[in-house]
Order: structure tokens, then C-alpha cells, then sequence
């Protein structure tokens, strides 16, 4: 299939997805087709134009996070066993970097939202998207994720399963990291990242075996 140019999305398929698009906040595919939009065409999809679609320049807003993590939980619980990050949740990361607003997604969407439901869908949502923002962020913003509730949460989760049949995160969290380790070429955040990990501990157990 031939990319879609800027032109083409602008003349021909925004009037076609329009109805879609500013029903964003209704549904995880919704949010998705506006957020590969934002990121894919953003000459067209500009503040302006998302303002007149939305009421809203912006996604990552403290008005929008209700809905936000309403999409999110929906998203997480549709999972179910797939092992996957949901499209909409990774795209709305991306987005909130390119917003500015990392902070605000990550504090209150994901550890003020997500990780607050008490769902283990929610919980491994949440894990998959600490493990996928690893290669994305700045060494700040890397601190942000490495001390915060979420890695807590999940040195918790691996040494309460260590010793039962149950479904283990550790290997896939061990695959986002060497992931990240592999692509980032920035020392200091490398470093960052092993020490995050190697010294997370939970009643003095490593969470990644060094």
C-alpha cells in the first residue's frame, strides 16, 4: 500500500473520519485513529484543528485524564491474556512526550489512574508501559520512572509470585530492558536503567538478577 500523504489524509480522508475523530474520548479505537493521526500528520491535526474536533488543543490535559484512564482500564481489561501493550496506550505515551505533558500522563493516569484499579490487566498494563518508555524518555524523566510507584509495585509483584505457578513478568520486564539497553547509545542512561533495576529490591531480593 502506497503512505498516505498530508494532502490526501487533509483532503480526502479527514471529512471521512471526522464523525471518528471527534468522538475520540469515546473508545480505545477512537482515541487511537486521533493519536496516529496527531503523530502521522501533524500539519493537519494541528491545536487549532484538534481544538475545533475536541474542545481541547491538547490530549494530555487534567481536564481529559478522567477519560484517559477510562480508555485506558477499557483498553487493559479487552487484553485479557494477550501479552501485548494495546496500541492506544503506547500511542498515548508517545503523544504525551511530544505534548510535554510526561509527567502528567505518567503521575495521574497511570499511577493516580491505572495502577490504583487493583486489576492485575491494569497492573501488567501499567508494567508494559514503564518497560516501553524506557527508550523513549530523558535521563530526568527516566528518574521520574525509575523511583516511582510503578517500579515499587512491580518489585512487589515478582518476589509475591516468585515461588508459585503463576503468571511471572519478569522475563518480558528482562526484554524490555536488554531492549532498551541495546537501542539507547547514552551511557548515563544506561546506567541509569541497570541501576534502577538491579536495585529494586523487596525484602532484599534483587528484582533482576544481576
Amino acid at each position: 500500500a502506497l503512505p498516505i500523504s498530508e494532502a490526501m489524509f487533509e483532503e480526502v480522508l479527514f471529512g471521512v473520519l471526522k464523525a471518528d475523530l471527534t468522538a475520540a474520548f469515546s473508545s480505545p479505537e477512537q482515541l487511537q485513529l486521533l493519536l496516529i493521526g496527531i503523530q502521522k500528520f501533524p500539519a493537519v491535526l494541528k491545536p487549532k484543528k484538534l481544538k475545533k474536533l475536541l474542545g481541547t488543543s491538547t490530549i494530555v490535559t487534567e481536564e481529559n485524564l478522567p477519560k484517559l484512564i477510562e480508555i485506558l482500564q477499557t483498553a487493559a481489561k479487552a487484553m485479557k491474556k494477550d501479552r501485548n501493550l494495546p496500541g492506544v496506550a503506547l500511542d498515548l505515551l508517545r503523544v504525551s512526550l511530544k505534548e510535554d505533558a510526561f509527567e502528567l500522563f505518567w503521575r495521574e493516569a497511570v499511577e493516580n489512574g491505572l495502577l490504583k484499579e487493583d486489576s492485575l490487566p491494569c497492573s501488567f498494563m501499567c508494567y508494559r508501559l514503564l518497560g516501553a518508555a524506557l527508550p523513549l524518555l530523558s535521563l530526568q524523566q527516566l528518574q521520574v520512572l525509575l523511583r516511582g510507584d510503578v517500579m515499587l509495585h512491580y518489585g512487589n509483584h515478582v518476589i509475591s509470585v516468585q515461588n508459585q505457578d503463576r503468571f511471572k513478568f519478569a522475563l518480558e520486564m528482562e526484554a524490555y530492558v536488554d531492549s532498551c539497553l541495546k537501542s539507547c547509545e547514552d551511557p548515563e542512561k544506561q546506567l541509569a536503567v541497570m541501576i534502577g533495576f538491579s536495585t529494586l529490591t523487596n525484602r532484599g531480593f534483587p528484582v533482576v538478577p544481576s
